[in-house]
């Protein structure tokens, strides 16, 4: 019942996504199954032609008129007779001799096949441009979810597990979704139909091997646990070990320094051997249809041949509605299972939709506001802030940073300097207490246009594979974006070295930005900060581990940005601390101190222990 949920739940969400393809692919099928059903009956004319009306090792052998001279047109005792007589009242058949007439319906039987094929082919074709299409829509939407959901959800999954949902668990959904859908329709009517034909030929073999094939159906539900279970279990594992492919690729250079790479292979080695085992598993569960489709197909046509047998012998059947008998019976078998293997699909569909079910239904703990905010007039204001991380509690019992002020914010590791920043752009809220600005909680505020407030150089400026131009713009594109990008890239005193690069702004800048210098980094870092001419810089640490001269014209940058706007400093150098107006010192996530460097020296043990030496 669960599985059948997920599907309607899936057909739900997905269906007015790709209805115009099933609108147009429905009558196709229902056209192709019309052509199908149309070769046994073809068939069955060529065999009453062709067979004699007696066969003397049966004991009674009737003719079609002794059976029932009014038959049911479904009736396969009288069925090819019936259709040799509608093709006689076409005046260009009527003269045909005995062996032209199975030359005529021979040919139109291979026509019918012809055309079956090739709509079926059609069918499939549209079929697996929905299944990719699908697979599309699936990961638009997570990926949509991922990206609004909190920064907390990303500290707690882990990346190789996510790329596994977003990529595998996806395409596992889209591959069994709409073949369901397909074989649902195709076979549906191709049961149902042929089924009429056969019971009304013989009520009772046509019960009888329905309940053998049945059977099948109840073998793959007992199988249930054990097969969802192994699929569940591949796909935990394929998810870790693209996790570790991934760590494995992002600290190539610290394995080469370390030297550590047979460690890393061996790992790589036992991470294989369980995912390969937890594939082959799950391939076996999963093939168990096959055999198990064999078996039933081969007990069941056994069994019709010997009941048909006996009916003719006893005279209830003709020789023609005993042939077409096993003739539909064996063309009924295939839909037949292939209706009963929706339960296995139904299986792996709701292994892998469950995964991905379970991130798309992730609550949002950072939820949007409904006002607007393009700037601040006054300040801003933290007020009795608590916020839990881990086993550590932090408090911001009361600061305030007023427009156009410089704050720099000092501290020993650990002490909070990172986690006020997150709270303050939002990235994560606090457990109690309020930051207002001008007076306003901003929670109420739209997430966009609140954090489009701040432009952020972090200590390490992640970089794309991309040239510099895109690196800085980031996608923001608009009617003056070379304007903003030839501003920004001199305000962060990085005009200079990208004209000297050999394409300018069209240089790659490599995996993480690995052909660039760390004082380029920082400053394209900066370049991009400034680039929608945020109200608020914040500086994270950003000259840390910097040569002299790097971090000379890394202060040259800060000190133009000081005149119009308000910045926010976190370091350790005193160089850089000693542009604020205003130090806030952290100690094991409280505020210990606030005020001028002089000021400091004097109250603060903390802030003398770090520049007491130092002179303003």
């Amino acid at each position: 019942m669960k599985d059948i949920k997920i599907f309607f739940s899936l057909l739900k969400n997905y269906f007015p996504k790709i209805y115009k393809y099933l609108l147009f692919i429905v009558p196709l099928i229902l056209l192709a199954n019309f052509l199908i059903l149309l070769q046994p009956l073809l068939f069955a004319s060529i065999i009453n032609i062709a067979l004699p009306k007696d066969m003397t090792f049966f004991n009674s052998v009737q003719d079609i008129k002794t059976i029932s001279s009014n038959s049911s047109i479904f009736n396969l005792n009288t069925i090819g007779n019936k259709i040799i007589i509608w093709i006689e009242n076409f005046y260009i058949f009527e003269n045909l001799n005995k062996i032209n007439y199975i030359y005529l319906l021979a040919i139109f039987y291979l026509l019918l096949l012809f055309l079956s094929s090739i709509l079926n082919f059609i069918c499939n074709s549209i079929n697996n441009w929905c299944s990719v299409t699908l697979v599309l829509f699936i990961r638009e939407k997570i990926i949509d979810h991922l990206i609004k959901s909190d920064f907390a959800f990303f500290k707690k999954h882990d990346t190789g597990e996510l790329i596994s949902r977003v990529i595998q668990d996806t395409k596992q959904v889209s591959i069994n979704f709409l073949p369901i859908i397909s074989t649902l329709l195709q076979n549906g009517v191709l049961v149902i139909t042929y089924s009429i034909f056969l019971i009304k030929t013989d009520f009772n073999i046509t019960v009888i091997s329905i309940g053998i094939i049945s059977l099948q159906f109840f073998l793959i539900k007992f199988f249930r646990k054990p097969i969802q279970k192994s699929i569940t279990n591949y796909q935990d594992k394929s998810a870790n070990l693209l996790s570790f492919i991934s760590e494995f690729i992002n600290s190539i250079k610290l394995i080469k320094i370390f030297n550590i790479k047979e460690y890393k292979i061996n790992n790589l080695k036992k991470i294989q051997l369980k995912e390969r085992k937890a594939a082959f598993i799950s391939k076996i569960m999963e093939d168990i249809n096959e055999p198990v489709t064999i078996i039933f197909s081969g007990i069941t046509s056994v069994l019709i041949l010997i009941l048909v047998i006996n009916r003719i012998d006893n005279g209830d059947l003709t020789i023609q509605g005993g042939v077409m008998f096993l003739l539909i019976g064996r063309l009924t078998i295939t839909p037949f299972l292939r209706l009963s293997n929706i339960y296995s699909s139904l299986l792996i569909l709701s292994a892998s939709y469950s995964k991905i079910n379970k991130y798309q239904n992730t609550p949002y703990i950072i939820k949007d506001g409904k006002d607007n905010i393009y700037k601040f007039k006054n300040n801003i204001k933290f007020n009795n802030v608590v916020f839990d991380y881990g086993n550590k509690k932090f408090f911001y019992n009361f600061f305030e940073i007023k427009k156009k002020q410089k704050i720099a914010i000092v501290g020993p590791s650990g002490s909070g300097k990172s986690t006020f920043i997150d709270l303050l752009t939002r990235i994560y809220d606090p457990l109690k207490g309020k930051i207002l600005i001008d007076g306003k909680n901003i929670k109420n505020y739209k997430l966009k246009d609140y954090r489009s407030l701040f432009g952020v150089i972090p200590q390490e400026p992640f970089f794309y594979n991309d040239t510099i131009r895109n690196n800085i713009i980031c996608g923001r594109y608009g009617p003056q974006t070379e304007k903003k990008l030839i501003r920004s890239v001199k305000l962060a005193n990085a005009e200079q070295f990208i004209l000297k690069k050999k394409s300018n702004y069209s240089y790659v800048v490599g995996n993480k930005g690995e052909n660039l210098s760390g004082g380029e980094r920082q400053r394209i870092a900066i370049a991009r900060a400034l680039f929608d001419d945020p109200e608020i810089i914040i500086f994270d640490e950003a000259t840390n581990s910097l040569d002299l001269k790097s971090e000379k014209l890394i202060q040259e940058s800060i000190k133009k940005i000081l005149k119009y706007k308000t910045v926010i400093i976190i370091a350790h150098s005193f160089s850089a601390i000693s542009l604020a107006e205003k130090i806030l010192v952290l100690s094991n996530g409280k505020i210990e101190n606030f005020g001028i460097h002089n000021h400091l020296l004097r109250r603060s043990s903390i802030y003398k222990q770090f520049f007491g030496i130092k002179r303003i």
